[in-house]
């Protein structure tokens, strides 16, 4: 593998002539987003050095050791040398060349006096109305060279008005305007910086693609010998408050960050003065604070490049500039870190040097050049120049707005919540529906089916915020002129984007292994730039992935909602690697960066834990043994199954004899103690340290199924079985223990048949057919596979008996007590008569269910069919229908019977509240009804009433709330001349209108340009439209009646009087009027009367002057 680079010369815009062969040295820069450069030093009298004696092109070309290819950016023009001529011709030069891009600043901006007049402002300006970024860079380009033929024609664009250089249509549009002298290159560079594009240059052709689509996360490890690494870090920028002071007003946002205080908060007060709306200050202060958010690194990294080459790994080959990479941070741990430049050197051996730079500097960067372009990239007001007069009668109407862009960006809120804002912005409007030039006094704006509010004629701006994501907004936008008309309305919508932004990266997972059980430890926190944080409230849980290799695949092996630890199982994986890692996942879903990869080997020490058992057990028995010889009693060995009553000498077995158990071939089976006090064998305890079971034993084995396990490896007999009283260990980890050989506990029998408790003559079972209660020999409580259940005795208070059937005869005699039988049927002929202690009566039967204590106060009945109040009933005292006290009812039948449901509370004064549910014969009004009422008198009771035929009310008969099909009626209203008035906004909010200055803020004179233009708006009649519906379906139903029984005919609705909205804004009155989903909507009355002040004050002064001319007083 090796890398190599040379230098190709190229005729201006022509084909190659040759290389550089013998350079003294060279250093080339290769930045994203930005203009390469490339220092030379040849000698006048090296090969080829006559190439360099006029312009040429020089580009850098690399290889791998396969075809050579010319990396981004690589392309340059000869514009300068310097040479020391003493030296004569052994003297070498240094030569300076500029990226080949360099030639757009050289195609400018054409002035107004050589373009077409209608692309400019009245000021001279290009417009860029609602343009993609491709279409304004080739306009510029396509007018200045139409202007100025043969203008750099070897620069190629390589993207359309449409589609970017990779083929996708543009993401943005943008309305912008530019002084003529701009260059192409400050075009593109101002739109880049303000996120709208990326950018480079492939030999002569520029490309250009939407934000984020010219890079790719490699996930390539960069390392090697390195000549220089420094790196570059910064804490003196971090800000917790900041402040805009805007034109008029000032706002304050904080640093929700995290952001760290060594030294306390701190706070910058940012001074704007093209600022208007909040939105445009938001983003500006959000810039600052972002950049202000943690600590900023930048890493510098060089080294020979045959150190860092790998197979599939070559620089400006496999990744490029703008991609990302992996590099050990200043934690020492992998992070993932954009290329920002890479750089070519050579003087006796090639180097290289990578400039990476963390997210928080490119913010930095990118955040700066934003605010530019906010504050001076899009704005521009009507201009100064003079207005043609025109006759006072005579009220022109402005155009419309042009250039209405809408723009969207998510963003999380305080509480973590995805949400999105809308920016709009338009052209400003300088001509009248005739093409005259007319001057505009203020913009009104609706966005998302809400007022806005008003603008002046520079505010060509606005946002708004806290709307949900991907949703469809419209906007509308008109101009109003200093004469008060309205231009029609323009619109635009945009779909509301989600969050772009992803969380940072988990810290690294701290690892460790027991048994073969991997424990991935997360302490909770993220690792940006600086030091770790806990994740923000967007954050929702961490996915554990692991590999058995560095490079993958991942695979999910748990989640941790925060700090916290997961298992994983690898007890047959001893000596393998396992690599884990973590990636914070947010509430859309979407993964953070991955955090770095922490590596593990597989152990486990369970051949030595189970060795260790098994010595010590037969050090126990061995103990035993020796014991029993040293206090002269017998140690007998014999089969288990019958146990020994002799010695071997034929005399009887005595007090502390020991019995080893064993089974046909000799193996022991157990070992006892004799304890002549109770005439009987007492098992002796086996006990060791700890029994380990996960993993395998080589060549020592457990057999016949005492412990038997697929991981524990067979190969001789060494150990047959351990059977004991009991078995003491440290822990089991797995489930390795057979049941072949079954084990025995005090009242405790575990083997392959099940597991069965024993005490007294009572046995409990629980084997693979269900389980089973045993007394003598009689099963009391059996409960099958299929879960069928059968039992014998009392079902006692507090149980609870699930059963699709209870299959039986008849129950009688016994006591059913507190239980409850729930969800199946009883079977049977009857339950006839049955009695609690208190001798209170229950019954039974076919049709009928009656229960009630002594005294017949509580009672609960229940009813078939095909009695005559069937239903449900339960009463605290009274009778048993629906006005008694505290009763609650549940009957199938009709209002003229009884409601289906009724519920009453305690008596109150003689009344007591109910609710009622009922379902009528069909054609009464109350059918399917539901009734809510505090008490019995209907005048003055408070009620909530439901019916069918889509009616409500909320009150009583005296005042009340109705609703009746699509409207409302309000009854009972109070009049007073010290009443208040009710109003509706926009979003159906009622509330009281008021007057006083302390409700107010922000209070200005108003400047009306023609408020007697409100004498000028008739005064019409009309006849709703709801009104004439409604009229239609009345005059239908009553025709469709029975002649006999309808009453009058109905009458015709009534004419309103009153203006039209739109011949009010049209007028000049828009503030009047109110809108609703981006429309026109009502006039607000209330207030409309306030433009006859200044009416009357000037026919007041008028009446004053003629009075004073008529007495002879001048005026």
């Amino acid at each position: 593998m090796s890398f190599a680079a040379r230098l190709r010369v190229y005729r201006p815009d022509g084909d190659s002539i040759g290389f550089l062969t013998e350079p003294s040295g060279w250093s080339a820069s290769m930045p994203f987003n930005d203009l390469s450069a490339l220092q030379l030093r040849y000698a006048k009298a090296a090969q080829n050095s006559g190439f360099l004696a006029s312009p040429v092109e020089v580009a850098i070309e690399v290889s791998s050791g396969g075809a050579w290819k010319e990396p981004r950016n690589a392309r340059y023009r000869l514009v300068e040398s310097s040479a020391n001529r003493v030296d004569g011709d052994a003297n070498v030069v240094e030569y300076t060349l500029q990226s080949y891009a360099s030639l757009m600043e050289g195609i400018v901006v054409i002035p107004k006096a050589f373009g077409s007049e209608s692309n400019y402002d009245k000021d001279g300006k290009r417009k860029m109305l609602s343009s993609s970024v491709g279409k304004i860079l080739h306009d510029v380009t396509n007018e200045a060279r139409r202007t100025v033929p043969g203008l750099a024609p070897g620069l190629k664009l390589g993207f359309t008005a449409t589609a970017d250089s990779n083929g996708n249509p543009w993401s943005n549009k943008i309305t912008i305007y530019y002084d003529p002298g701009t260059s192409l290159y400050t075009i593109l560079d101002n739109l880049a910086s303000q996120g709208n594009c990326d950018w480079w240059l492939e030999g002569r052709t520029v490309k250009v693609v939407n934000p984020g689509k010219g890079s790719k996360t490699t996930g390539i490890k960069l390392f090697g010998d390195a000549t220089e690494a420094p790196v570059r870090s910064t804490i003196g920028g971090l800000l917790h408050t900041a402040f805009l002071v805007g034109d008029s007003q000032t706002w304050k946002m904080e640093n929700k960050g995290g952001v760290p205080k060594p030294w306390g908060t701190s706070m910058k007060v940012i001074t704007q003065g093209g600022v208007r709306d909040y939105g445009t200050a938001q983003e500006l202060m959000r810039a600052e604070l972002e950049s202000g958010s943690q600590e900023r690194t930048e890493y510098t990294w060089s080294a020979p490049i045959e150190s860092i080459v790998r197979d599939g790994e070559f620089p400006l080959i496999d990744y490029n500039v703008g991609d990302s990479v992996e590099f050990v941070g200043k934690a020492g741990s992998w992070e993932t870190m954009r290329v920002h430049q890479v750089s070519l050197n050579f003087e006796s051996s090639l180097k290289i040097q990578f400039t990476l730079n963390d997210r928080f500097v490119d913010a930095q960067v990118r955040n700066a050049k934003r605010q530019k372009g906010i504050v001076n990239g899009a704005t521009s007001d009507a201009g100064t120049g003079s207005v043609p007069s025109r006759p006072e009668h005579t009220k022109p109407k402005p155009k419309a707005p042009e250039g209405v862009v809408v723009a969207s960006e998510g963003y999380w809120d305080e509480n973590g919540w995805p949400k999105s804002r809308v920016r709009v912005g338009w052209a400003p409007v300088q001509q009248d529906t005739n093409g005259a030039v007319i001057d505009i006094s203020r913009y009104n704006l609706h966005i998302a089916g809400f007022w806005q509010g008003t603008y002046d004629a520079v505010g060509l701006t606005a946002t708004r915020e806290n709307l949900p994501i991907n949703t469809l907004v419209w906007v509308f936008v008109s101009a109003v002129s200093r004469d008060g008309v309205q231009s029609d309305w323009a619109r635009a919508s945009v779909t509301t984007k989600s969050p772009s932004s992803i969380l940072e990266a988990p810290t690294m997972l701290s690892l460790s292994v027991q048994t073969g059980v991997v424990y991935a430890k997360w302490d909770g926190k993220l690792k940006g730039a600086g030091n770790p944080f806990l994740p923000p409230p967007s954050f929702t849980y961490a996915r554990i992935e692991e590999a058995e290799s560095p490079d993958g695949p991942w695979a999910e092996v748990g989640k941790l909602l925060s700090a916290g630890t997961i298992t994983v199982g690898h007890a047959s994986d001893v000596g393998k690697p396992y690599w884990y890692r973590a990636v914070a996942v947010d509430r859309l879903g979407v993964g953070s960066w991955v955090g770095p990869a922490a590596q593990v080997t597989i152990t486990n020490d369970l051949d030595d834990k189970i060795k260790e058992g098994l010595k010590g057990a037969s050090d126990e028995i061995k103990k035993i043994a020796e014991e029993a010889a040293a206090g002269a009693n017998a140690v007998i060995v014999a089969p288990a199954g019958s146990s020994p009553t002799k010695r071997s000498n034929g005399k009887p077995v005595e007090d502390g004899d020991v019995w080893i158990a064993t089974d046909a071939s000799g193996n022991t089976l157990g070992v006892y103690t004799y304890l002549a006090r109770v005439s009987a064998w007492v098992p002796r305890k086996l006990i060791a340290d700890s029994v380990l079971v996960p993993g395998t034993l080589g060549t020592v084995s457990i057999k016949d199924g005492a412990i038997t396990s697929p991981k524990i490896t067979v190969d001789q007999a060494l150990v047959n079985k351990i059977v004991t009283s009991e078995l003491f260990a440290g822990k089991i980890t797995a489930n390795m223990l057979s049941t072949d050989f079954g084990i025995n506990g005090d009242g405790v029998r575990i083997d392959r048949n099940g597991i069965r408790l024993t005490s007294g003559n009572s046995t409990f079972q629980l084997t693979k057919d269900g389980f089973k209660a045993i007394t003598g020999s009689e099963t009391v409580f059996n409960i099958g596979k299929t879960g069928h259940a059968t039992f014998k005795g009392d079902v006692l208070a507090g149980s609870t008996i699930q059963s699709p059937t209870i299959k039986g005869g008849q129950i009688s005699g016994s006591t059913i007590k507190g239980g409850q039988i729930e969800g199946g049927q009883v079977v049977g002929a009857e339950i006839n008569t049955m009695y609690t202690d208190n001798v209170a009566s229950i019954a039974l039967s076919k049709q009928f269910f009656y229960a009630s204590d002594a005294s017949g106060a509580i009672r609960v009945t229940i009813t078939a069919q095909n009695s005559s109040k069937p239903g449900i009933y339960l009463y605290n005292f009274g009778n048993n229908y629906c006005g008694s006290l505290n009763a609650l009812r549940l009957q199938v039948g009709d209002k003229k019977e009884l409601p289906g449901i009724c519920l009453e509370g305690p008596v109150g004064g003689g009344k007591q509240p109910r609710i009622e549910m009922g379902n009528t014969e069909t054609g009464n009004p109350w059918k399917n009804y539901i009734y809510i009422a505090s008490s019995d008198n209907l005048t003055q009771q408070a009620q909530i009433t439901l019916r069918g035929d889509n009616y409500w009310k909320m009150g009583n008969n005296e005042a009340s709330i109705q609703g009746k099909g699509s409207s409302i009626y309000l009854y009972g209203i109070r009049g007073g001349s010290d009443s208040r008035t009710l109003s509706i906004n926009g979003s159906w909010e009622v509330f009281y209108s008021t007057s006083a200055r302390r409700f107010k803020t922000d209070v200005q004179d108003v400047k009306i340009p023609r408020p007697e233009a409100i004498l000028d708006v008739p005064l019409r009649t009309w006849v709703d439209k709801r009104d004439i519906e409604r009229y239609k379906e009345t005059l239908a139903e009553w025709n469709a009646s029975d002649a006999s029984e309808r009453g009058p005919e109905p009458r015709y609705p009534n004419r309103a009087i009153g203006l039209i909205a739109e011949e009010v804004r049209d007028a000049g009155f828009d503030e009047y009027c109110s809108y609703w989903d981006g429309e026109i909507d009502g006039i607000q009355y209330e207030r409309l009367w306030t433009v006859l002040i200044p009416v009357v004050r000037e026919l007041r002064a008028r009446i004053e002057s003629l009075e004073k001319e008529k007495n002879g007083i001048p005026y």
